[in-house]
This record gives C-alpha cells, sequence and structure tokens, in this order.
C-alpha cells in the first residue's frame, strides 16, 4: 500500500502543479518512473513522461529536459494514468452525516409533491466546489475525475435529476463538455414514487416522455413542469441517461425503453450485467461497476 500511495502521491504533486495555471506549471517532465501506461507499451521501469501544454507529448526512457521545463524526480516510484473516481459526490457533499453538508440530493415535501412530482430539471453540478477539502484528497489517491451524480432521496423521484463529468484539479471551470448525463434509478431502491412498482416507474416515465413531447396546446401539468419538460426532451434528442439498474431482465428491459425514447443508456451498478455482457457489447452500451460492491444488499443483486 505504501507503495501506491507514494505513486499516488507524486502524481498528486504533478498534478497540482498542472493545475496552477502557471506557464511552468503546463510543462512537466517526470523522470525516472514506473510507468504503468496501460498500452502496448506495457509497464517501462526507470522512464520519463514529457507533458507539454498540459498534455503528455512523450513517454520514453532518458528524456532530456527542454528549456523551461519543470523536473520532478520520481526516483522509481510507480507512475499510473490518471484514475477515474466512478459516479461520485466528491466536491458536492462534505460529511454524510450532516444534512446541512450534503448537496447531492432534491428532497422534497408532501406539499410540493402536489404541485409537481419531478425535477429533472436538478443539476447536482450547479453544487459542485472545486475547493471542497475532498477534491485534494481524492487526487492524492490518485483520482483525477469523477462524475457527479444526483441521489434518489426519499420522497422524491426516481429520476433523480442531472450529473456530468469533473476534473478534480481545483478548476472552477471543471465539468467536460459532452458529458452531462440525466440519472435515473430502477433498482428497487428507487421505487419512492407512486406506485411502488418497477412496472409503475416505466409507466410514469412513459407518461413524463409524453408530457415532454407534447406540443404547446396539448401540455398539461401532471408529473413535469415547463422546466422539467424541456430537461426531459433534451435527452429524448439522442442525450445519455445513466440507468441504475441490476437484475439482467431489468438492464435488457431499461436499455431497450432508453433506446426507444432516443436516448443514449449507460447501466450503473449492474449486479447481473455479466448475464447479458455479449448483448450489451453488441449494442455498445457502456456498464459502470462498483468493486467494492460485492455482496448483495437486496433481492436485486441475490
Amino acid at each position: 500500500m505504501k507503495r501506491f500511495s507514494l505513486a499516488f502521491a507524486a502524481a498528486a504533486g504533478v498534478l497540482s502543479m498542472l493545475s496552477a495555471g502557471s506557464a511552468l506549471a503546463q510543462d512537466v517532465l517526470i523522470r525516472g518512473a514506473e510507468i504503468h501506461t496501460l498500452s502496448s507499451q506495457g509497464t517501462m521501469t526507470n522512464a520519463d513522461v514529457l507533458v507539454r501544454g498540459g498534455k503528455i507529448e512523450r513517454v520514453a526512457r532518458d528524456l532530456a529536459a527542454p528549456a523551461g521545463v519543470t523536473v520532478v524526480e520520481a526516483k522509481g516510484r510507480p507512475l499510473t494514468p490518471g484514475l477515474f473516481g466512478g459516479l461520485s459526490a466528491i466536491g458536492v457533499d462534505e460529511v454524510s452525516l450532516e444534512r446541512a453538508t450534503i448537496d447531492s440530493g432534491l428532497s422534497v415535501g408532501a406539499e410540493q409533491l402536489k404541485d409537481a412530482q419531478w425535477r429533472p430539471e436538478f443539476d447536482v453540478t450547479l453544487a459542485y466546489n472545486p475547493h471542497s477539502v475532498l477534491v485534494p484528497v481524492a487526487r492524492i489517491e490518485g483520482l483525477t475525475w469523477t462524475v457527479l451524480a444526483p441521489n434518489s432521496v426519499k420522497g422524491g423521484s426516481f429520476v433523480a435529476g442531472q450529473g456530468a463529468a469533473v476534473v478534480l484539479d481545483g478548476r472552477y471551470d471543471a465539468l467536460l463538455e459532452g458529458s452531462r448525463s440525466l440519472f435515473v434509478t430502477l433498482r428497487s431502491g428507487g421505487k419512492t414514487s407512486p406506485g411502488g412498482s418497477r412496472a409503475a416507474q416505466y409507466m410514469l416515465f412513459e407518461q413524463a416522455i409524453q408530457e415532454a413531447r407534447a406540443t404547446p396546446a396539448e401540455r398539461f401539468r401532471a408529473l413535469l413542469l415547463p422546466a422539467g419538460r424541456e430537461a426531459i426532451a433534451r435527452y429524448l434528442a439522442g442525450g445519455r441517461v445513466v440507468l441504475a439498474v441490476d437484475r439482467a431482465a431489468d438492464i435488457r428491459r431499461a436499455v431497450a425503453f432508453a433506446r426507444a425514447a432516443g436516448m443514449k443508456p449507460v447501466v450503473a451498478g449492474g449486479a447481473e450485467a455479466w448475464m447479458v455482457a455479449d448483448e450489451l457489447a453488441r449494442a455498445d452500451v457502456p456498464v459502470l461497476l462498483d468493486p467494492l460492491d460485492n455482496l448483495p444488499d437486496d433481492f436485486d443483486s441475490l
């Protein structure tokens, strides 16, 4: 563990310099590292990485340091590409037991539900704080980017809202272009809306889609407010929807539903995705797995 901590600390130091914004910060030579390239080059010992303009220009041994380039001596420590932090609330939630520091979910009261049950226009990225104390901690552990994902909370809708990918280098404009996604929970834990059934979830989701597609003359106020209709409509035109779903049957059904509605599906969770792996590969559907989620905690993941 110490070895990898050293590697991540070195990488985090470099990342911190790259995020500083100065001319020198953009040009770095990391010298003498054990580089895990994750490519056909494999693992290279005592090798160098040259970063110019914030991008990797060369990976080789015995690279000369161009003028003005900051040199970081790795001294044989492992160096890896930046790690993906998965779906998270890094920079959005601070302390899980302190409600005042949690901004990842929309809590809707009974009075509000009478007026508008669903709020897909909820955008968790607006709460992102690049100076959260969790951001540099994530960098030290080797995480350089994550996807901010809204949570379906009790009393809310299984359509949790919108999120996007961010880089964890401390910049204010951290969102990655083209990464915005709609998040929908279709596992048993997402049955927080009226109906309390998977079948009811699809029924209500279909109703929301019909509301979003209706002409102004046909529109009525049932599940969505005007902003919610606009949000759903954007995803029906080829937007990405992240489906939190575990059972193989539910995965197939959710993917087919999303495609029929004009959305690009991504499966999150996917406890039984291995059962339909070939199908998902043929359909080019990405699956986000949590390697720490290795014990069943509900009937969807037995």
